[in-house]
């Protein structure tokens, strides 16, 4: 059973083609030379996949909000290795993913953004409104590593070799991870399943 977390998770496509457009890389490089207008719109355009891979890999909740205030530091402040060779989000949402693995493990947040531009940028639907409820309670109840794995495979779309990288591990340890995570995931689904059965019959009766 392939375990499906896309659509579950609301993350945002962030595909716009193999190299970003002529517009996101002009609009990051007025971001970097300091131009306020060019930093609010560049947070505008890329806090919600910032904070979608926040909660993916923290969960809602306050963990994910720093997470994602960091992601937002990180970005403004590595706009000058941006060079266009990816699309603008999917940057970002490896960025984000970074930041979320570090507050996940502990390291907290050293800084923060100006609160004018994560003003500017609190538009559209917050993830957390997007997951359901029992899917979150069956990922939170996974170990912390095979969650993350489980998450950046199958709601995110990673590679092996790419988890392997932002995870600092090898990729027989992802794929370890990740067989076990999807073992227990299944298993608390279909005992979920089996559960709501049994309450069927038994009202029925």
């Amino acid at each position: 059973m392939r375990v499906n977390l896309d659509a579950a998770y609301g993350i945002p496509e962030t595909s716009v083609g193999k190299d970003g457009t002529a517009e996101e890389r002009s609009l990051a490089e007025r971001a970097e030379r300091g131009d306020a207008d060019a930093r609010r719109a560049l947070l505008q355009r890329v806090l919600p996949t910032l904070r979608s891979a926040a909660v993916a890999v923290l969960g809602p909740g306050a963990d994910a909000e720093d997470a994602t205030q960091q992601a937002a530091i990180d970005v403004l402040r590595g706009l000058r290795s941006y060079r266009g060779d990816a699309a603008l989000k999917g940057w970002c949402r490896t960025i984000g993913v970074r930041a979320a693995l570090r507050v996940a493990r502990g390291r907290k947040p050293m800084a923060t953004v100006q609160p004018d531009d994560l003003q500017a940028a609190e538009v559209g639907p917050r993830m957390s409104d997007s997951i359901p409820g029992e899917l979150r309670d069956h990922l939170d109840a996974l170990p912390p590593m095979q969650r993350e794995a489980v998450v950046l495979r199958h709601g995110m779309g990673y590679t092996m070799p790419e988890m392997a990288e932002l995870l600092g591990t090898s990729v027989n340890t992802i794929k370890s991870r990740l067989l076990k995570g999807r073992k227990a995931l299944r298993a608390r689904i279909r005992q979920q399943s089996l559960v709501a059965e049994a309450r069927a019959k038994g009202r029925s009766s």
